[in-house]
C-alpha cells in the first residue's frame, strides 16, 4: 500500500490505495476500481473528527503528459449529491491545453474559472 503526505493541498490521485491528507485534520482514502463501470474509482475516506464519505473519480481525458481532465462525485457531509471536473495542467499560464478544448466542448464546460494559486 502507498500512502502519500500532504500538507495545505488536496490533490485527487487516481491510481493510488491510499491518501493521507493533512489541513487541520487528517483524511485517508482508500481506492479501488468500480465493478461494472470501467475507468470509474472509489475512494472510501475517514477523517480524525469521525467522519467519513465517499468519492468516485475518473479521468475523462489526458494527453499522458500535460493534462488530465478528471471527473468527481460523492456525497460530502450532505444527502445531495456534488460532482465537479478538475483540470491538472503543466502550464503555469493556467490556459486550457489546446488539445482539451474540443472534449470541453463537447462536456459543454466553456466557462472554467482560474484560481489564483501559485
Amino acid at each position: 500500500m502507498h500512502c502519500f503526505y500532504i500538507r495545505f493541498l488536496v490533490v485527487a490521485l487516481i491510481f493510488t490505495k491510499c491518501i493521507n491528507i493533512r489541513k487541520n485534520g487528517d483524511v485517508k482514502c482508500s481506492g479501488s476500481t468500480v465493478s461494472g463501470n470501467q475507468g470509474f474509482y472509489s475512494f472510501q475516506c475517514t477523517t480524525t473528527s469521525g467522519g467519513s464519505f465517499t468519492s468516485y473519480m475518473a479521468v475523462v481525458e489526458t494527453d499522458y503528459a500535460n493534462y488530465a481532465l478528471l471527473y468527481r462525485c460523492g456525497l460530502y457531509g450532505s444527502t445531495t449529491p456534488k460532482d465537479n471536473f478538475l483540470l491538472f495542467n503543466r502550464q503555469s499560464s493556467g490556459e486550457i491545453p489546446a488539445g482539451l478544448s474540443t472534449k470541453l466542448n463537447q462536456l459543454e464546460l466553456t466557462s472554467l474559472n482560474k484560481l489564483g494559486c501559485s
